[in-house]
């Protein structure tokens, strides 16, 4: 794996290049510059459009989602600590009256 725990991550080994991928001796042909070019043109525009767009689109959102979830753990923590109070706890699971008189109207059936 890339990133072991607790520690740097491990370095990438790419295999050689295969012999028929190395730059000959040769100059590349007219048709080879074109394909070369059309290649080169068609990942430019493939990183430009795509890959970039992506990137552009992700930033915010991972800014605002980080933001969100800090904003909301640290509103819960909040509300849980003044929620769980020991003097509140009898006031918050005291009987509704409107539920009590329910209850009671019920008993009496």
């Amino acid at each position: 794996p890339l990133l072991r725990p607790g520690g740097p991550p491990s370095v990438v080994r790419l295999p050689s290049v295969p012999p028929t991928m190395r730059q000959s001796d040769n100059p590349p042909t007219d048709r080879e510059r074109v394909e070369i070019e059309i290649i080169k043109s068609l990942i430019e525009s493939y990183f430009t459009a795509v890959v970039r767009k992506n990137f552009v689109d992700m930033v915010p959102k991972t800014i605002m989602h980080f933001l969100v979830n800090h904003a909301r753990d640290a509103v819960q923590n909040e509300l849980v600590s003044e929620l769980y109070r020991d003097a509140e706890v009898p006031v918050l699971m005291r009987e509704a009256e409107d539920v009590a008189s329910r209850r009671r109207t019920c008993g009496e059936m």
